[in-house]
């Protein structure tokens, strides 16, 4: 039983959905940032939408499968997911590229993070 919790897919759920908030919040706070900093003087939401895609389709299945496979799979899904990432879009866009991979990573980091919390204090 872990922090008095019987259903652990319940629990898996909650950590995935707190993964993914903490996946689509660090990109909005850091695209957030970088708008104030700099005047952006290209399109600014057309052809915009392979975010949401990547986002809703590639990058959130990757971290609900990291909860229910070991560290090496998950690396490697984490891998394959990032890697589509660059070579699909980074000649488009390198630095909404790259700020899409790094907030992919925090939620992968998160997930990670509370998998080994969970696994010392479930003794």
């Amino acid at each position: 039983m872990v922090f008095g919790i019987k259903n652990k897919f319940m629990l898996k759920l909650i950590i995935f959905i707190i993964s993914v908030i903490i996946m689509i919040g660090s990109y909005s706070f850091v695209s957030a940032l970088y708008i104030s900093m700099f005047d952006i003087t290209s399109h600014r939401s057309v052809g915009m939408i392979f975010i949401s895609f990547y986002f809703l389709l590639i990058a959130s299945p990757v971290l609900l499968i990291t909860l229910f496979t070991r560290f090496r799979v998950s690396f490697a899904i984490l891998l394959c997911g990032v890697c589509y990432l660059f070579f699909e879009w980074y000649s488009l866009h390198p630095l909404r590229v790259i700020l899409m991979g790094a907030s992919v990573v925090n939620g992968y980091i998160f997930i990670l993070t509370t998998r080994k919390i969970w696994s010392v204090y479930s003794i």
